[in-house]
């Protein structure tokens, strides 16, 4: 029976003998003789196609000398197998299936659910997939549909881009985008590479700005200096200092960085980043924004 080795959205590595790539050489044959001159609209590919397929898979294993050998197919390639088995199996008469085949009837259905399976699984990786992609700025309508959160500070606004995983529920994509207030006349920004992070991170950067903020109210002195709030190879963030506006509110001094390239020597890895006063207002904001996109 064939098997899986290895499976990805766009390609998958089954493990095949000769017996079995003989099966489905036949197979283009037997269906080829019932349907001549629909075989290419109903399988989607041409007999010729479809027969040096097989042969050339065929040529390989023999020339391996192993009984079994791992060959990669494409989705395209595995939808060929589906539609082979789909016409043999129930939409045309093949007259001693068995004996021509070398497999039965039940078996080539048996066959075709596995296929099927295989297919399904592919489709579920690639759905996967699309639902993390993370666009560039440059694509906006796109980015637009990541969940967002905001920390307004004075003088720059960092926007965190969540997009969830449908393979997992651990991890999510996230995109940055740190934008700095300048003159009407330039418009300074820059973007994160699209990355993977833990949710357990996340929730720790919001568990640690909360109890900032609950020790602040009680003890400024308790308060360490700097206090990291999250460090992590994606970014780094960590309060200065606590102080209150001429408004009577409370906010911190926040430092944001970004990583850069790797230092070439690596010492110390270079990071590019801001630095500004960020009310509790606005903290309390993003992280009950995040909280919300985190348990939805």
């Amino acid at each position: 029976m064939m098997k899986v080795a290895t499976i990805a959205y766009n390609k998958v590595a089954i493990q095949l003998s000769s017996e079995e790539v003989e099966f489905f050489r036949k197979l283009v044959q037997e269906v080829q003789q019932v349907i001549p001159n629909s075989f290419t609209t109903r399988v989607n590919t041409s007999p010729r196609q479809a027969r040096g397929f097989f042969e050339s898979i065929l040529q390989d294993i023999k020339q391996s000398g192993e009984s079994l050998m791992n060959i990669s197919f494409l989705f395209q390639e595995m939808c060929l197998l589906q539609n082979l088995l789909n016409e043999a199996c129930n939409a045309i008469v093949i007259n001693d299936f068995e004996i021509k085949l070398g497999k039965s009837k039940e078996e080539a259905k048996e066959l075709l659910e596995w296929v099927c399976n295989v297919t399904k699984e592919m489709e579920a990786l690639q759905e996967a997939r699309r639902a993390s992609y993370m666009p560039s700025p440059s694509n906006l309508p796109k980015l637009k549909e990541a969940n967002k959160c905001c920390l307004e500070a004075d003088g720059y606004l960092i926007t965190f881009y969540i997009r969830k995983l449908l393979s997992t529920q651990k991890v999510v994509n996230l995109f940055i985008v740190l934008s700095i207030d300048t003159t009407q006349l330039v418009e300074f920004s820059i973007s994160s590479v699209p990355k993977p992070i833990e949710v357990e991170d996340l929730c720790d950067l919001i568990k640690t700005f909360e109890q900032y903020i609950e020790l602040s109210d009680q003890d400024l002195a308790a308060l360490e200096s700097p206090f990291q709030i999250l460090n992590s190879s994606i970014f780094q963030l960590h309060t200065l200092e606590t102080d209150i506006t001429s408004d009577n509110e409370k906010y911190a001094i926040v430092n944001f960085m970004l990583p850069l390239a790797n230092s070439r020597h690596s010492v110390v890895k270079p990071f590019i980043g801001v630095r500004g006063a960020v009310t509790f207002r606005n903290i309390c904001s993003f992280t009950s924004s995040m909280r919300k996109i985190l348990t939805e």
